[in-house]
């Protein structure tokens, strides 16, 4: 895709980690539903941390590739995902369907911005209509395709005691966190653990949203959220 890292890259960063003494997670892609290959590129990624005398503090998984190319770049590469999956309802079914089966893996301590798909719906990478109407009312058979799917797929988070992420980069691209309020207190209801992110991709980015994050989550009845230390959860409390 374009988004691999120069030769000799994941080193020189390892080195300054381990210089700064901070703590290390990544994001890893669960490329389009190959969890074998997933597993493998984890396996490596472990190697060259522990060889370069650094912790992997947590790994989440996310989902941005189907068929072997990325959806989530653009409203246009989303719709040429959907279109060979047989159109929405499938692409969100094989969508969670492939998160499911990476969060089984036991690899990941968390998923990353699990409704990420509804930045099309709405903001500045919206499609001209809503393509999936989860957020819509009433949100007719596709919406309820993704409210089941991700009912299925937060239950499944609880029995594998993997972390559910409240990412706050959605209010800078549709006005509210990638994680619904709705699905907020079904989490609850399950006692998943949640963590919060700001998705930062620039120093500038690094923990906008948490003050509205924290409300939210304090009105939803959150008493503490998590971190994670060489893989061990740790409570932070709300309060």
């Amino acid at each position: 895709m374009g988004l691999a890292l120069d030769d000799g890259s994941l080193e020189a960063f390892l080195e300054e980690v381990r210089k700064a003494g901070v703590s290390l997670g990544f994001e890893v892609d669960i490329l389009g539903g190959r969890p074998a290959e997933t597993g493998r590129l984890v396996a490596e990624l472990r190697r060259r941390t522990e060889a370069a005398g650094v912790t992997i503090d947590a790994l989440n998984c996310s989902h941005h590739a189907m068929h072997n190319a990325p959806w989530d770049f653009t409203p246009q590469t989303l719709l040429a995902a959907v279109e060979p999956c047989g159109g929405p309802a499938d692409f969100i079914r094989r969508y969670f369907a492939e998160t499911r089966e990476a969060v089984a893996t036991g690899l990941f301590q968390g998923v990353s911005h699990i409704e990420a798909p509804l930045k099309f719906e709405a903001g500045s990478y919206a499609l001209p209509a809503p393509l999936f109407g989860a957020d819509a009312s009433p949100r007719g058979p596709v919406g309820e395709v993704w409210q089941e799917e991700m009912a299925r797929t937060l239950e499944t988070l609880a029995r594998h005691d993997v972390a559910l992420e409240c990412n706050t980069g959605g209010l800078a691209t549709w006005g509210r966190p990638y994680l619904s309020r709705e699905h907020l207190a079904l989490a609850v209801r399950l006692d998943l653990k949640l963590v919060v992110g700001s998705d930062a991709h620039d120093p500038d980015q690094v923990g906008r949203g948490f003050t509205e994050a924290e409300q939210v989550l304090r009105q939803a009845g959150v008493a503490e959220v998590w971190t994670f230390k060489a893989g061990r959860a740790v409570p932070i409390p709300t309060s």
